[in-house]
């Protein structure tokens, strides 16, 4: 394999967790946001691309947050974790 390839084969899950750090770290301090554009450049990737990617991993982030805060309150407020019967349940509906 060429060494271009193997270069752009590692580098890619490395632009994506950047972009994933990058809408962790401004969920956590939004106060601290820095410019899409400066963003994009030390990902070194295009800001269109690096704009699409940060928007799909917050609403990622969000999505996970949400669900970890209804599950906090369920098992704050019913004493543990309340799992929906469906869940339970096999295809054909039994327990």
């Amino acid at each position: 394999m060429p060494m271009t390839q193997a270069r752009r084969i590692f580098t890619v899950p490395l632009r994506q967790s950047m972009v994933i750090y990058d809408a962790a770290h401004e969920l956590v301090w939004p106060e601290r946001r820095q410019p899409f554009a400066g963003l994009a450049k030390s990902a070194k990737m295009r800001k269109g691309n690096y704009i699409k990617a940060h928007k799909c991993a917050s609403a990622a982030l969000q999505e996970a947050l949400h669900g970890g805060r209804k599950g906090f309150r369920k098992a704050l407020w019913f004493g543990h974790a309340m799992r929906d019967r469906r869940e339970e349940c096999d295809a054909a509906g039994r327990a």
